[in-house]
C-alpha cells in the first residue's frame, strides 16, 4: 500500500486506472459487445475541510465523466 505524501500539510494521492471488458451476452444493451475498454484518473486530498476527490474516466467510444467529491463519496 502506498502512503500519502505531504504537500503543503496536505496528504495527497494520485493514480491512473485502465480496465477491459469482453462482453458476450448483454441483457440491458444488445448492441454492446466485444471488447470495451475503460481508463481514468484521479487526485484527492486531505484537507482541513475534508477528502476532496477530483477524478475523470473515459470509454474507447470518447464518453467521459468528470467527479468531483467533498467529503467521502
Amino acid at each position: 500500500m502506498l502512503r500519502p505524501i505531504p504537500v503543503l500539510g496536505l496528504s495527497v494521492l494520485a493514480g491512473l486506472a485502465y480496465e477491459r471488458a469482453h462482453v458476450k451476452n448483454p441483457i440491458n444493451e444488445p448492441s454492446l459487445r466485444g471488447n470495451i475498454d475503460s481508463y481514468g484518473g484521479y487526485l484527492g486530498a486531505t484537507t482541513p475541510i475534508g477528502p476532496i476527490y477530483f477524478g475523470w474516466s473515459g470509454t474507447q467510444d470518447r464518453r467521459g465523466r468528470v467527479y468531483f467529491f467533498i467529503g467521502t463519496p
